[in-house]
Protein backbone atom coordinates (compact mmCIF):
# COMPACT_ATOMS: atom_id res chain seq x y z
CA UNK A 1 0.00 0.00 0.00
CA UNK A 2 1.77 3.35 -0.69
CA UNK A 3 1.32 5.77 2.06
CA UNK A 4 0.14 9.55 1.54
CA UNK A 5 2.05 12.39 3.20
CA UNK A 6 1.45 15.41 4.39
CA UNK A 7 3.80 18.66 4.25
CA UNK A 8 3.82 22.05 4.46
CA UNK A 9 6.22 24.47 2.03
CA UNK A 10 8.53 24.68 5.59
CA UNK A 11 9.91 21.20 4.65
CA UNK A 12 10.02 17.76 2.48
CA UNK A 13 11.96 14.82 3.56
CA UNK A 14 11.12 11.71 1.87
CA UNK A 15 13.07 8.50 1.53
CA UNK A 16 13.44 6.05 -1.18
CA UNK A 17 11.05 2.93 -1.47
CA UNK A 18 13.45 0.06 0.49
CA UNK A 19 11.82 -1.85 -3.05
CA UNK A 20 13.36 0.62 -5.63
CA UNK A 21 14.53 -1.96 -7.79
CA UNK A 22 15.76 -5.33 -8.14
CA UNK A 23 19.54 -5.62 -9.71
CA UNK A 24 19.79 -9.43 -10.35
CA UNK A 25 16.08 -9.00 -12.23
CA UNK A 26 15.96 -8.39 -15.80
CA UNK A 27 13.24 -5.70 -16.68
CA UNK A 28 10.61 -7.34 -19.50
CA UNK A 29 9.30 -4.16 -21.50
CA UNK A 30 7.38 -6.40 -23.42
CA UNK A 31 4.97 -7.11 -20.73
CA UNK A 32 4.90 -3.66 -19.10
CA UNK A 33 4.06 -2.60 -22.77
CA UNK A 34 1.35 -4.80 -23.07
CA UNK A 35 -0.03 -3.50 -19.90
CA UNK A 36 0.17 0.31 -21.11
CA UNK A 37 -1.89 1.89 -22.99
CA UNK A 38 0.73 4.31 -24.00
CA UNK A 39 4.85 4.19 -24.46
CA UNK A 40 6.25 7.39 -24.96
CA UNK A 41 9.71 9.58 -25.33
CA UNK A 42 9.53 13.08 -24.49
CA UNK A 43 10.91 16.30 -22.18
CA UNK A 44 8.28 18.17 -19.43
CA UNK A 45 7.44 21.56 -21.10
CA UNK A 46 4.95 22.23 -18.30
CA UNK A 47 3.80 21.17 -14.54
CA UNK A 48 0.73 22.50 -13.17
CA UNK A 49 -1.21 22.61 -9.45
CA UNK A 50 -4.63 22.08 -9.17
CA UNK A 51 -7.03 20.94 -7.13
CA UNK A 52 -10.47 18.51 -7.52
CA UNK A 53 -13.52 19.62 -7.13
CA UNK A 54 -15.35 18.52 -3.58
CA UNK A 55 -18.68 17.14 -4.23
CA UNK A 56 -20.98 16.20 -1.26
CA UNK A 57 -18.21 14.49 1.32
CA UNK A 58 -15.19 14.15 -0.89
CA UNK A 59 -12.99 17.27 -0.08
CA UNK A 60 -10.82 18.63 -2.93
CA UNK A 61 -7.36 17.55 -3.21
CA UNK A 62 -4.61 18.87 -4.66
CA UNK A 63 -3.25 17.16 -8.29
CA UNK A 64 -0.03 17.70 -10.51
CA UNK A 65 -0.51 17.44 -14.13
CA UNK A 66 2.70 17.05 -15.94
CA UNK A 67 2.93 17.81 -19.40
CA UNK A 68 5.79 16.41 -22.37
CA UNK A 69 6.75 17.88 -25.48
CA UNK A 70 6.25 14.43 -27.52
CA UNK A 71 9.47 13.41 -29.39
CA UNK A 72 8.81 9.96 -29.92
CA UNK A 73 5.67 7.57 -29.55
CA UNK A 74 7.55 3.91 -29.38
CA UNK A 75 4.02 2.07 -28.59
CA UNK A 76 0.30 3.17 -29.29
CA UNK A 77 -1.28 6.53 -30.21
CA UNK A 78 -0.64 9.97 -29.14
CA UNK A 79 -1.44 13.32 -30.11
CA UNK A 80 0.81 15.41 -31.93
CA UNK A 81 3.26 17.81 -29.88
CA UNK A 82 1.88 17.65 -26.28
CA UNK A 83 0.60 14.65 -23.63
CA UNK A 84 -0.59 15.91 -20.33
CA UNK A 85 -0.69 12.98 -17.47
CA UNK A 86 -2.46 13.52 -14.01
CA UNK A 87 -0.78 12.47 -10.79
CA UNK A 88 -2.71 12.50 -7.47
CA UNK A 89 -0.48 14.90 -4.83
CA UNK A 90 1.10 18.21 -4.82
CA UNK A 91 0.43 21.55 -3.68
CA UNK A 92 -2.70 22.90 -2.52
CA UNK A 93 -4.53 26.66 -2.91
CA UNK A 94 -3.14 26.69 0.68
CA UNK A 95 0.36 25.88 0.33
CA UNK A 96 -0.16 22.62 2.31
CA UNK A 97 2.03 19.91 0.10
CA UNK A 98 0.32 15.85 -0.44
CA UNK A 99 2.40 13.45 -1.61
CA UNK A 100 1.81 9.75 -2.10
CA UNK A 101 5.09 7.51 -1.18
CA UNK A 102 6.68 5.60 -4.55
CA UNK A 103 5.28 8.74 -6.89
CA UNK A 104 7.51 10.01 -9.47
CA UNK A 105 8.67 13.76 -8.88
CA UNK A 106 9.27 16.05 -12.30
CA UNK A 107 11.25 18.75 -12.79
CA UNK A 108 10.73 21.26 -15.99
CA UNK A 109 13.43 19.83 -18.64
CA UNK A 110 13.42 16.39 -17.21
CA UNK A 111 14.04 13.57 -20.87
CA UNK A 112 11.64 10.65 -19.80
CA UNK A 113 10.73 7.41 -21.59
CA UNK A 114 7.20 6.64 -20.06
CA UNK A 115 4.57 3.53 -19.96
CA UNK A 116 1.31 5.30 -19.41
CA UNK A 117 -1.71 4.05 -18.07
CA UNK A 118 -4.94 4.91 -16.80
CA UNK A 119 -4.59 8.42 -17.24
CA UNK A 120 -7.11 10.82 -15.68
CA UNK A 121 -8.75 8.10 -13.62
CA UNK A 122 -5.49 6.09 -11.81
CA UNK A 123 -3.78 7.84 -8.84
CA UNK A 124 -0.85 7.56 -10.94
CA UNK A 125 -1.06 6.75 -14.53
CA UNK A 126 2.20 5.17 -15.56
CA UNK A 127 2.81 1.32 -15.13
CA UNK A 128 3.79 0.50 -11.10
CA UNK A 129 4.16 4.14 -10.93
CA UNK A 130 7.60 5.27 -10.17
CA UNK A 131 8.80 2.06 -12.23
CA UNK A 132 7.06 3.05 -15.30
CA UNK A 133 8.86 6.13 -15.77
CA UNK A 134 12.94 5.56 -17.26
CA UNK A 135 14.63 9.05 -17.22
CA UNK A 136 17.20 10.06 -19.83
CA UNK A 137 20.59 12.12 -18.89
CA UNK A 138 23.55 12.57 -20.54
CA UNK A 139 22.89 10.48 -23.46
CA UNK A 140 22.26 7.38 -20.91
CA UNK A 141 19.42 5.56 -18.64
CA UNK A 142 18.37 5.57 -15.65
CA UNK A 143 15.14 4.77 -13.41
CA UNK A 144 13.25 7.19 -11.25
CA UNK A 145 15.84 7.04 -8.30
CA UNK A 146 18.59 7.05 -10.39
CA UNK A 147 19.90 3.38 -11.22
CA UNK A 148 22.06 3.18 -13.84
CA UNK A 149 20.02 0.54 -15.94
CA UNK A 150 22.64 -1.61 -17.43
CA UNK A 151 22.99 -4.46 -20.22
CA UNK A 152 24.22 -7.81 -18.39
CA UNK A 153 26.04 -9.89 -21.33
CA UNK A 154 23.06 -11.61 -22.76
CA UNK A 155 20.93 -9.01 -24.03
CA UNK A 156 18.99 -8.36 -20.81
CA UNK A 157 18.37 -4.71 -19.05
CA UNK A 158 19.03 -4.15 -15.20
CA UNK A 159 19.29 -1.89 -12.34
CA UNK A 160 22.58 -1.30 -11.62
CA UNK A 161 24.16 1.01 -9.10
CA UNK A 162 22.76 4.91 -8.13
CA UNK A 163 24.85 7.57 -8.84
CA UNK A 164 24.95 10.69 -6.86
CA UNK A 165 23.62 13.41 -8.74
CA UNK A 166 21.31 16.45 -8.12
CA UNK A 167 18.88 15.68 -11.00
CA UNK A 168 18.11 12.46 -9.01
CA UNK A 169 18.51 13.66 -5.70
CA UNK A 170 16.22 16.86 -5.58
CA UNK A 171 13.32 17.98 -7.17
CA UNK A 172 11.49 21.19 -6.88
CA UNK A 173 7.68 22.36 -6.02
CA UNK A 174 6.81 25.88 -7.50
CA UNK A 175 10.19 27.16 -7.73
CA UNK A 176 11.53 25.41 -4.03
CA UNK A 177 13.77 22.86 -4.31
CA UNK A 178 13.05 19.70 -1.60
CA UNK A 179 15.73 16.97 -1.15
CA UNK A 180 15.33 12.83 -1.40
CA UNK A 181 17.77 11.48 0.98
CA UNK A 182 19.76 8.25 0.69
CA UNK A 183 18.52 5.30 2.43
CA UNK A 184 20.75 4.74 5.43
CA UNK A 185 22.39 1.29 4.47
CA UNK A 186 22.85 2.68 0.75
CA UNK A 187 25.81 4.55 -0.91
CA UNK A 188 25.30 5.87 -4.23
CA UNK A 189 28.18 5.93 -6.86
CA UNK A 190 29.52 7.85 -9.46
CA UNK A 191 30.05 5.51 -12.91
CA UNK A 192 31.77 7.30 -14.35
CA UNK A 193 35.15 5.66 -15.85
CA UNK A 194 34.00 2.00 -14.77
CA UNK A 195 34.21 -0.85 -17.20
CA UNK A 196 32.02 -0.68 -20.06
CA UNK A 197 29.51 -3.44 -18.71
CA UNK A 198 28.71 -1.36 -15.66
CA UNK A 199 28.50 1.41 -17.70
CA UNK A 200 24.64 3.11 -18.44
CA UNK A 201 22.67 1.95 -21.49
CA UNK A 202 22.92 4.53 -24.25
CA UNK A 203 19.64 6.10 -25.13
CA UNK A 204 19.78 4.78 -28.88
CA UNK A 205 20.66 1.31 -27.57
CA UNK A 206 17.85 1.00 -24.98
CA UNK A 207 15.00 2.30 -27.43
CA UNK A 208 16.19 -0.62 -30.15
CA UNK A 209 16.18 -3.17 -27.06
CA UNK A 210 12.49 -1.88 -25.58
CA UNK A 211 11.12 -1.88 -29.96
CA UNK A 212 12.46 -5.36 -29.70
CA UNK A 213 11.08 -6.89 -26.55
CA UNK A 214 7.61 -4.83 -27.06
CA UNK A 215 7.56 -6.30 -30.76
CA UNK A 216 8.10 -9.72 -29.66
CA UNK A 217 5.94 -9.48 -26.55
CA UNK A 218 2.97 -7.93 -28.92
CA UNK A 219 3.57 -9.67 -31.91
CA UNK A 220 -0.13 -9.08 -33.04
CA UNK A 221 -0.07 -5.67 -32.77
CA UNK A 222 3.44 -4.50 -32.28
CA UNK A 223 2.98 -0.79 -33.02
CA UNK A 224 0.20 -0.65 -30.34
CA UNK A 225 -2.36 1.10 -32.94
CA UNK A 226 -5.43 -0.75 -31.19
CA UNK A 227 -4.17 0.80 -27.48
CA UNK A 228 -6.14 3.79 -26.44
CA UNK A 229 -4.37 6.49 -24.20
CA UNK A 230 -6.02 9.52 -22.85
CA UNK A 231 -4.50 13.47 -23.34
CA UNK A 232 -5.84 15.28 -19.96
CA UNK A 233 -7.06 18.84 -20.21
CA UNK A 234 -5.11 20.44 -17.14
CA UNK A 235 -7.85 23.27 -17.79
CA UNK A 236 -11.10 20.80 -17.54
CA UNK A 237 -12.93 20.63 -14.19
CA UNK A 238 -12.54 17.19 -12.29
CA UNK A 239 -13.41 15.37 -9.52
CA UNK A 240 -11.90 12.34 -7.98
CA UNK A 241 -13.37 9.79 -4.93
CA UNK A 242 -10.67 9.53 -2.23
CA UNK A 243 -8.06 7.27 -2.04
CA UNK A 244 -8.56 4.72 0.45
CA UNK A 245 -6.08 5.84 2.68
CA UNK A 246 -7.54 9.15 2.98
CA UNK A 247 -11.01 7.68 3.82
CA UNK A 248 -9.41 5.43 6.33
CA UNK A 249 -7.30 8.35 7.92
CA UNK A 250 -10.93 9.96 8.43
Amino acid sequence: MKKIIFFTLAIILLTIPAEAYDSEKAFDFGKMAGKANLVLQGTVVNIDYRESQGEGRQKSLPHTFVTFEVEDVLYGKAPNGRFTLRFFGGSSDDGTIMMMGGAPHFDLGDEDIIFVKGNGASECPLIGCDKGRFRLFNNRVYNEYGQALIEDGKGNIIAGKRINHEAFTTFQIKGREYKIPSKKDEKPVDLTGTSNNSDPIEVNRFIDLLRQQIAASQPDDPHGIKRQAKNVDKNAPFSIVAPKQLRDHH
